[in-house]
């Protein structure tokens, strides 16, 4: 859902000045019906001095993005797992997403989150995390702290492991 980060990123240029904001870099390609962003993102000065758009980021740079990150930002209507937010986490950032689906699930307790569709609450968090170093910190710590992944040798062990004991299928019915 670009087009609700993108409006609400043109509200945080017009209250602060696009300079003032963090530099907002969306990754990945353009999806299914991003026509209405992509405008406002082509007429908007205030959104084109502060925004970019990379698509077909390697791995490689992609983790450079995400150390380089003030903060992460993921939202979405829907969404099945959230793989970006847990990279994220993964990475030790601070990840903004709304509360709704396998958000919260994959946000482990340690995202951030506004309630899903509220500009206001969206815009509030953007500013404390863009400009209220502390609660960043604060932030940045709970994740540091609370975030337990497993590597993928153990998650392929686990895997390994439940299917040797999964029982044999019966006859068909």
């Amino acid at each position: 859902n670009h087009l609700f980060v993108l409006n609400a990123w043109l509200a945080l240029a017009r209250r602060h000045g696009p300079q003032k904001l963090p530099l907002l870099v969306c990754v990945g390609r353009p999806g299914f019906m991003a026509e209405p962003a992509l405008a406002l993102l082509r007429n908007a000065p205030a959104l084109r001095e502060g925004v970019r758009l990379l698509s077909d980021v390697p791995d490689s740079a992609l983790a450079g993005l995400y150390e380089g990150a003030l903060f992460t930002l993921y939202n979405s209507h829907h969404e099945g797992w959230g793989l970006p937010v847990t990279e994220a986490l993964a990475k030790g950032k601070v990840v903004l997403a709304p509360d709704h689906s396998g958000l919260l699930e994959a946000g482990a307790g340690l995202a951030t989150h506004f309630r899903h569709q509220s500009e206001p609450d969206f815009i509030a968090l953007v500013e404390r995390l863009a400009f209220d170093a502390a609660f960043r910190r604060e932030q940045e710590a709970k994740v540091a702290t609370g975030l337990k992944l497993r590597s993928w040798p153990a998650v392929a062990d686990e895997l390994l492991d439940r299917l040797a004991r999964a029982p044999e299928p019966g006859p068909p019915a």
